[in-house]
């Protein structure tokens, strides 16, 4: 238990702030962004101290406390054998290492999106040392800079959203606390928002190729390795993106009009041979483990359930039979969208944290519901084939949603992977918002003009 490290935490904050001052000056010496940048990064400081309370001290059990006592296992050999850690820090865990193999073995390395975790906080642990804290701190910095760069991003594209992209990004409070401890989701997080970043960079501002193409490629390479559904929704939604925004520049409107076929049907083989390829190795993200995987906590929470009623089953839900035959996924596909976007309901709640979760779905449903209504499925549409960040933000978002809504089978768990869709979806929503209040303002101009 890291009870005795907590005098450590105001050291650690001190630390910190004094280096976000310097590059929020530096960087943000004046104009719109540098009022967010150090409520943004203390809202993740926040987190990362509110998530380690409550899985040290409420849970007294989960990812975070394993993942602690397997970094201060590597912290150990370190101390003992510096050069058997290196060996272990960079090991391709898919081979058989005879010098290591039986600490790769306790570090349950064989589990590589695990062990990732446990490698950034065996080297975030060389810089601020082994306590907990200290840790958890230096994973919600890593994600800030992930989740600003897509603040920035998106706000690069549209200026006149800059609180609005401010809230979707930095201030939502499930993003900003379970995208802040020591997880799999505060790496996935902060990477989604850099590969975005440098996707925008590279093929549509055409800017800083040289920096911005390895980022591209080790975020891409990171979240392959921690979450690759991630990935997998991501290409699709990239794919489009990059196609409806050159159609956006093509200024015949008959060429443009006649060339959206195309891009549709690219977009789609593209994403077709790319999901395809990644799988077809089979592997721990094949989709024929996937679906063996969600049947297996399909199982085990009707199992539960079976044993010890509903209070034992805790926050388990059912939406499908979890095989992914396309019969299956079309019939399964809105529901596991409602449940990662807008579920638990108030009425499933089982306690103060699922509470917490409800209240933000319910939020969202509102929202989302204000947006259908004053603006229209039709406008929606017409907003989102328009805009080619809607479209991308927008397929992203329930492409990624269907992925873990049906996969999951938990609210607890479900809270923290449905985090990397959250901005993106609220994004779209702002700006359809946006675009449809433009086009009500000047068709009431035109009016009026008359």
């Amino acid at each position: 238990m890291p009870t005795k490290e907590l005098y450590y935490i105001p050291l650690y904050l001190a630390v910190i702030y004094l280096i976000a001052l310097v590059v929020r000056n530096k960087f943000y010496p004046e104009g719109p962004l540098r009022k967010y940048f150090i409520p943004a990064l203390t809202v993740k400081l926040i987190g990362a101290i509110g998530a380690g309370v409550i899985y040290f001290y409420y849970y007294q059990d989960g990812d975070t406390v394993y993942y602690y006592y397997r970094i201060t296992y590597f912290n150990w050999l370190f101390s003992v054998n510096s050069s058997a850690a290196w060996k272990a820090l960079f090991a391709d865990t898919t081979r058989y290492h005879p010098q290591i193999q039986s600490f790769l073995d306790a570090m349950r390395a064989w589990d590589t999106s695990q062990f990732l975790v446990v490698r950034f906080g065996a080297v975030l642990s060389l810089i601020v040392g082994k306590n907990y804290w200290g840790i958890a701190l230096a994973f919600a910095v890593l994600s800030f800079t992930g989740v600003w760069a897509l603040f920035r991003t998106f706000r690069d594209i549209n200026p006149h959203l800059t609180r609005e992209f401010a809230i979707s990004c930095l201030f939502i409070p499930s993003v900003f606390f379970w995208g802040s401890g020591v997880f799999k989701d505060t790496i996935a997080i902060g990477f989604i928002g850099w590969l975005t970043h440098a996707v925008y960079m590279i093929f549509i501002k055409r800017k800083n190729l040289l920096v911005n193409i390895p980022v591209f490629l080790f975020s891409f390479y990171i979240l392959m390795i921690i979450k690759a559904y991630i990935v997998m929704a991501f290409i699709p939604s990239l794919l489009f993106w990059i196609f409806f925004k050159y159609r956006s520049r093509i200024q015949n409107k008959f060429l443009r009009l006649s060339i959206t076929p195309l891009i549709i049907l690219f977009s789609v083989s593209g994403a077709y041979i790319a999901l395809t390829n990644m799988s077809a190795g089979g592997g721990y993200w094949s989709l024929d483990e996937i679906s063996d995987r969600a049947k297996d906590m399909q199982w085990w929470h009707t199992k539960v359930v079976e044993l010890y009623g509903e209070g034992g089953g805790g926050s388990y839900y059912s939406i499908g039979s979890g095989d992914f035959s396309l019969g299956n996924i079309i019939q399964s596909f809105p529901l596991a969208v409602n449940v990662t976007l807008f579920r638990p309901y108030l009425w499933e709640v089982h306690n103060p944290v699922m509470f917490l979760s409800a209240l933000e779905s319910l939020a969202l449903f509102i929202f989302t519901l204000r947006i259908i209504f004053s603006v229209g499925f039709g406008a929606i549409f017409r907003i989102s084939i328009a805009n080619p960040e809607v479209f991308f933000a927008l397929l992203f978002s329930i492409i990624f949603a269907f992925a873990v809504g049906f996969t999951s089978f938990n609210f607890g768990a479900l809270v923290r992977y449905k985090i990397p869709c959250i901005p993106f979806y609220v994004m779209a929503l702002f700006i359809i918002r946006y675009h449809a209040n433009m086009a009500k303002n000047a068709g009431a101009l035109a009016v009026t003009e008359k």
